[in-house]
């Protein structure tokens, strides 16, 4: 491992308050279901494409190449559709793959 990579695991393994030290940029991250505007915030520490999603009950660090975002109400239609018809079929009829999921606030 070179000393970039060294740097970004040692970031991604910091504790909240560590985090809450280094400096963050903090970006919308937009639900991807087509025609929907509901975001949340998250921290940007300049991993593109890695952003940290902070949640009360569970932090984490998502790559955004690999993981989609849903609000809360279309999580939940996701889930009962996926149950019905099958998650690829679900994914191709209300994903936006092409919508960029992260913008400036």
């Amino acid at each position: 491992m070179n000393e970039e990579e060294e740097a970004i695991q040692e970031l991604m393994k910091m504790s909240d308050k560590e985090l809450d030290m280094v400096p963050f940029d903090v970006v919308k991250l937009i639900c991807q279901v087509k025609g929907c505007k509901c975001h949340t915030k998250i921290r940007d520490y300049g991993l593109n494409p890695i952003y940290y999603v902070r949640r009360s009950v569970k932090n984490q660090w998502w790559n955004i190449y690999y993981t989609f975002f849903l609000c809360p109400k279309h999580w939940k239609f996701y889930n009962k559709l996926v149950k019905l018809y099958g998650q690829d079929h679900v994914q191709q009829k209300i994903i936006d793959f092409n919508k960029l999921p992260i913008q400036k606030l």
